[in-house]
């Protein structure tokens, strides 16, 4: 790597981070909770903290099973830090983009090289969609975050052609689709699932070696995860 490389890889987390901040963080405590999702999130973090509950979210008194448990924990020391308000509420959302976008970063340097990582990086804080949902209080950024985590640790398995099982990918791979999976369902194990077939069936035609996802350990370590 040249010392241009070099620089630019060492401080492009931090540019990005920044990027992140101010394009996401002003106007967060001004503007309302909206939608339908935003003040059910917000409103079950504050129930579960009132109860002293971690397990069972509640809304208004009453059960509410309509998504996993993730996001009210990642509310949950916001609230305790910052105080229970719309800035709290959003604030895990602006965090998860940020590792996103250092996700995306990351990858895109490993496989291509640094310039083309923070790009690619700075191209996604960028995007409509990312603009509203990372600064929203609901469950989808934590679930991207994990759902590119887990497609990046996969591909890293089936492709290693070192001596030695790559345990780090492994690991990876079943903690981020358990972590995903508890913050917005079946979907984060999905997305990888049709990545996987439409790149065997579409676009690749050499071998691939399935047999390093150890599917059978994995799916029991991925169920722990989701058992909290």
């Amino acid at each position: 790597m040249n010392p241009s490389a070099m620089k630019t890889s060492r401080f492009a987390p931090f540019v990005l981070a920044a990027v992140a901040l101010l394009i996401y963080l002003p106007g967060t405590n001004l503007a309302p909770l909206i939608d339908r999702d935003e003040p059910r999130f917000a409103q079950a973090t504050r129930e579960m903290i009132q109860r002293g509950e971690w397990v069972v979210p509640y809304f208004n008194h009453e059960y509410r099973f309509d998504k996993p448990v993730l996001i009210y924990w990642l509310m949950r020391p916001c609230y305790a830090l910052l105080g229970a308000n719309e800035f709290s509420a959003r604030l895990p959302s602006v965090v998860s983009a940020i590792l996103l976008a250092w996700l995306v970063f990351w990858m895109g340097q490993r496989w291509f090289s640094t310039r083309t990582g923070f790009l690619a990086a700075f191209g996604l804080l960028t995007c409509l969609q990312l603009l509203m949902h990372a600064r929203s209080a609901v469950a989808d950024m934590p679930m991207m975050a994990m759902i590119v985590l887990a497609q990046w640790a996969a591909w890293e398995l089936v492709h290693d052609d070192g001596p030695k099982y790559s345990w780090r990918w492994f690991w990876t791979l079943y903690g981020a689709l358990g972590v995903g999976f508890l913050a917005k369902g079946p979907v984060t194990i999905v997305v990888p699932l049709l990545t996987f077939l439409i790149f065997r069936l579409a676009f690749w035609r050499k071998p691939v070696r399935w047999s390093r996802l150890k599917l059978g350990t994995g799916t029991v370590i991925m169920l722990g995860i989701i058992g909290a």
